[in-house]
């Protein structure tokens, strides 16, 4: 029953926070797309900071990652099978995709227009 609830979790916050990069890059590329890249960098560096201190990113960001460890312990202890092996691929996706190509990514790319 725990997994069930972790899946239905992961699932529900993933597509919320999908839905919510979606939205921004379809109301952000139209909206850019006249800009020189000075302008472009200008209003990121204003828009970023901002959308990473969002409530609404931080409760789905941390859903995304705590949902897959509660489905994990859910599924732990029968013998390990494919939902388990894709729910643990499935976090590390979550974990390696976003989260530290946000965070080691921007940095590098802040970096560069920067200099």
């Amino acid at each position: 029953m725990l997994a069930t609830y972790g899946l239905l979790a992961s699932v529900v916050a993933t597509a919320l926070w999908s839905g919510l990069l979606l939205t921004l890059t379809t109301l952000l590329h139209p909206l850019y797309v006249g800009r020189d890249a000075a302008g472009f960098a200008r209003d990121m560096h204003r828009f970023l900071p901002i959308a990473r201190r969002s409530p609404t990113n931080y409760v789905l960001v941390v859903a995304m990652v705590v949902a897959p460890v509660v489905t994990l312990v859910g599924l732990w202890p029968p013998p390990v099978g494919v939902p388990f092996v894709l729910t643990a691929v499935g976090l590390a996706v979550i974990v390696a995709g976003p989260l530290l190509t946000s965070r080691y990514g921007a940095a590098g790319s802040q970096e560069r227009i920067t200099s």
